[in-house]
């Protein structure tokens, strides 16, 4: 189930009545903004499921929507019938914490789903045949979330090699950090799952700032330091959310990484942006630009310095951090501020997609960006998906540089690496 959407957590409580297990997901309205699309996914994963386990019948998933006014108001319930000899009595021990997290934080689910675990056998949750089939499928994960961690944990000897040939063998020592206001300012800490909760209200000092004319989905948020002057000319890093190009809350990405740099003097801002099939491309890189373009005019009442950012994001957010890089005043993607200055000093994607074409793409995302995202065919909009693709942004001048460095000199005319 875990590919169901690529990137994001996801949390699934598995409870069994009647033979069946239901499975429920909830999230924001900003984060799934069309539930028929998600539920179709749904039910496709758990078409899978019904293969790889000898399920004999498999409802359908369905979207379903709370009150008006909720927060948590959409969300999807998928229904296994499973072969059973007898009937299942209803009951809280039936609850069983089948939890399958997909996050930045994989030890951290995993120990939330080991205790839900626990609590779900204190109640009889083995004693009952749906209950022990849930118990393996929260085995299945935690083996998942464990292979995630170790996977992870192999990426640095070839990010640290990397940086090594890039960069050159003594990177580190000279890396800037601000350290503002005073040198002996705090250093970030390990990101253990109290902290990760609490980060957001520590750093995120002012919210939900309107940055473009589309409400709910042009606002974002600013992390510095409480005590960091107005006038620091602190570094600033633009956090893109990821989701597949359908979701892109401000809130839940990158927290670690922000909470660090925050830390360490550093001025961050997370953002939405519209998401499909709602809109269509290009309204995400629209937004992106038009939030660099805010950052540029603003961010300096905020400590920050409009001379020197630097774009991140993983998945959908790597592939807009890559694009904004390459692209920097591009007419196409700035409709009503063409002028404005989008030029960011250092990107930094994850896991992106770079090509979006069918030269090198992936056929499972090139098909997704094709129903969903750019809502046409490929081969009858080839130039456009060209043009989203940073892959063919690439010249021989020297712009794959532009993407790649984190070095320029600030507003201020210090030079600074990062």
């Amino acid at each position: 189930m875990a590919p169901v959407v690529d990137g994001m957590g996801i949390i699934h409580a598995v409870t069994s009545y009647q033979e069946q297990f239901v499975t429920c997901f909830t999230a924001d309205r900003d984060m799934t903004p069309d539930p028929a699309f998600y539920a179709s996914r749904l039910d496709a994963a758990f078409g899978d499921l019904k293969k790889s386990a000898g399920i004999t019948r498999c409802g359908g998933a369905r979207a379903i929507s709370g009150g008006p006014g909720r927060r948590r108001a959409r969300g999807y319930d998928h229904r296994l019938r499973l072969p059973a000899a007898r009937p299942v009595r209803l009951r809280v021990g039936g609850l069983v914490a089948g939890v399958v997290g997909v996050s930045e934080l994989p030890s951290q689910f995993l120990a939330a789903q080991l205790v839900g675990a626990g609590v779900a056998v204190g109640r009889g949750a083995a004693r009952t045949p749906a209950g022990r089939a849930g118990l393996a499928l929260t085995a299945v994960s935690a083996a998942g979330l464990l292979g995630l961690r170790r996977r992870a944990n192999a990426a640095a000897p070839v990010l640290e090699s990397a940086l090594v040939e890039g960069l050159g063998p003594d990177y580190r020592a000279r890396i800037v950090r601000p350290r503002r206001p005073a040198d002996d300012a705090a250093v970030a800490e390990r990101p253990g799952l109290y902290r990760m909760m609490r980060v957001r209200s520590a750093y995120a000092r002012d919210t939900d700032i309107s940055y473009g004319p589309h409400g709910k989905a042009n606002v974002l948020d600013v992390w510095r330091r409480p005590e960091l002057p107005d006038d620091a000319g602190a570094p600033v890093l633009l956090q893109i959310p990821g989701g597949a190009w359908t979701m892109g809350n401000k809130q839940g990405q990158a927290y670690p990484l922000m909470s660090h740099l925050a830390e360490h003097g550093w001025v961050c801002v997370s953002m939405a942006y519209r998401v499909s099939p709602r809109s269509t491309w290009p309204d995400h890189v629209v937004d992106v630009k038009r939030a660099i373009a805010w950052i540029k005019k603003n961010i300096g009442r905020y400590g920050g310095d409009p001379g020197f950012i630097a774009v991140t994001g993983g998945s959908a957010g790597g592939h807009l951090s890559a694009l904004v890089a390459m692209t920097p005043g591009a007419r196409e993607f700035q409709p009503g501020f063409q002028e404005a200055d989008t030029r960011v000093q250092a990107a930094v994607p994850f896991y992106g997609v770079y090509d979006l074409t069918d030269e090198h793409g992936r056929r499972d995302t090139l098909a997704h960006w094709e129903k969903t995202v750019l809502q046409e065919p490929i081969a009858a909009a080839r130039a456009g998906s060209e043009a989203a693709s940073p892959l063919h942004r690439v010249t021989a001048d020297g712009r794959r540089s532009s993407c790649c460095t984190a070095r320029t000199t600030s507003s201020s005319g210090s030079s600074r690496r990062g």
